[in-house]
């Protein structure tokens, strides 16, 4: 924590360590549930947020979990913020336009059409980014000597990467895949070539289980479901 802390005031970033097992986004909107006045937040393990208009970047993580959950969620939001002060390759990449591809793949999954290789091209390079980040993620967990389970890491690394290819078959998302124990259990716990990583040619195998089990599960979220329409 003491390195992590460090950096982040360093470059001028917030910190927040959560005491629940989830923290709010700081930049989620809040919007009304059909079924009563409660009002939904965009939650997870943790985030990282490039600083924007007058606001600094930020960086926060849930700490009431396993602490090797928490220790592997910090990591990885952290490696994130070493993307952005780098400018890594597929960090800084654009769309063709200029269109942030996180960006394009949110409002895709909220609704909005685009062309279906686009779409693609968006969560192709979201997936590159997050392999850059997870390698690395490893690389300082063994750094530091961090008490986190690299096998079960990489497991549940391998599950996040996977899904891209459910989020583009089936164009919903699923909130709780990195804290479902089975899902992760049956991922492999080392890295796979670099193709294996590669939108619409990822391996059968683990997508296909991971469809199964998402898609019967109850935080599978059936409210933007549609095929994509190629235009």
């Amino acid at each position: 924590l003491k390195y992590v802390r460090q950096v982040c005031k360093m470059h001028k970033v917030e910190l927040y360590l959560g005491r629940g097992n989830r923290v709010v986004y700081p930049d989620c909107l809040e919007t009304k549930k059909k079924d009563g006045d409660r009002e939904a937040r965009t939650m997870g393990s943790g985030y990282w947020m490039e600083p924007g208009e007058g606001e600094a970047a930020k960086l926060g993580v849930a700490t009431a979990r396993s602490r090797w959950l928490w220790l592997g969620t910090l990591a990885h939001e952290l490696c994130h913020l070493m993307q952005w002060l780098e400018c890594e390759p597929t960090y800084c990449s654009t769309l063709p336009g200029g269109k942030d591809p996180n960006a394009l793949v949110d409002d895709w999954l909220q609704g909005k059409e685009f062309n279906k290789r686009i779409v693609k091209q968006a969560i192709q390079s979201v997936v590159d980014v997050e392999l850059d980040n997870e390698r690395r993620a490893v690389r300082l967990i063994k750094k530091f000597k961090l008490p986190v389970d690299l096998k079960k890491y990489i497991q549940a690394a391998n599950s996040y990467l996977f899904f891209h290819e459910v989020v583009m078959e089936n164009r919903t998302w699923y909130n709780k895949l990195m804290f479902n124990p089975e899902i992760i259990n049956h991922m492999p716990d080392h890295f796979l070539p670099e193709d294996s990583y590669k939108v619409g040619k990822m391996p059968r195998e683990f997508v296909t289980y991971l469809e199964d089990h998402v898609i019967n599960s109850k935080g599978w979220s059936w409210k933007n479901r549609r095929k994509i329409a190629a235009k």
